[in-house]
């Protein structure tokens, strides 16, 4: 049942989201002329390509196109991972996650607590303070890898305790904000919207991050289709 659903659910993903996949398709080494330029301009955009906006698709456009074809089908194919790991092992995937963030604290403290012992320029008061805050982060990451179902549990419940909060605030804020929005009925009725859900999320935390889970899987899913569609298009373009 839920490797039909899932299959149900990519197909249907790759059908909505092949209409939005940056589509230049037509394009061959050697062209030139504007659709040319308008790649080159884009790839410039995504950081990808420092050559001259020539209008000619030259070996550096073709290197550049590569390079974005490659980290589009990378970060699909992860956040693709990721999603179906949350949507059907949510359990073993908040633990996976939980453990990393508990040796992400424990290496990364520990690189800085050496920084804060070994500078000779920094100052003593930043230094005891460093010193002192990244022997805590250390503990705390050590305390999450020695518990990992308690700490999992609990990182989830704060993260949805803090999202509902956040909703709140953001609710707050629209209302009191309204008078500034060109539809003012709009803008208080998504705050009390949010306000709502933020109440809701407080009422029922379990619930609440259970379905934090499902919502974060189903957008890895899009996401990640979204950029293997992309890579597919971009990959056209070489030959």
């Amino acid at each position: 049942m839920k490797r039909g659903l899932l299959l149900a659910l990519l197909a249907l993903l790759i059908c909505c989201t092949a209409a939005y996949a940056e589509n230049t398709a037509g394009l061959q080494f050697g062209d030139t002329g504007d659709e040319v330029l308008r790649l080159q301009t884009r790839l410039k955009e995504l950081e990808y390509y420092n050559g001259p906006l020539s209008g000619t698709f030259a070996e550096v456009t073709r290197k550049a196109v590569k390079a974005v074809r490659w980290i589009y089908a990378i970060t699909g194919i992860l956040a693709l991972v990721a999603g179906i790991a949350l949507l059907f092992a949510p359990a073993k995937s908040l633990v996976f996650l939980t453990t990393v963030l508990g040796f992400y604290f424990v290496i990364t403290a520990a690189i800085r607590l050496f920084t804060a012992v070994f500078e000779p320029l920094l100052p003593t008061g930043w230094r005891v303070t460093s010193i002192i805050s990244n022997l805590l982060i250390i503990l705390g990451g050590v305390i999450i890898l020695r518990n990992q179902a308690f700490s999992t549990a609990t990182l989830t419940t704060l993260v949805v305790v803090v999202a509902g909060f956040g909703w709140i605030v953001e609710g707050v804020m629209s209302i009191l904000e309204s008078e500034l929005s060109s539809n003012r009925a709009l803008a208080i009725l998504s705050g009390a919207l949010s306000i709502i859900a933020g109440m809701f999320v407080f009422i029922y935390p379990l619930w609440s991050a259970k379905m934090l889970v499902i919502f974060s899987g189903a957008a890895l899913l899009v996401f990640g289709v979204t950029l293997i569609v992309r890579a597919i298009q971009f990959g056209k373009l070489v030959h």
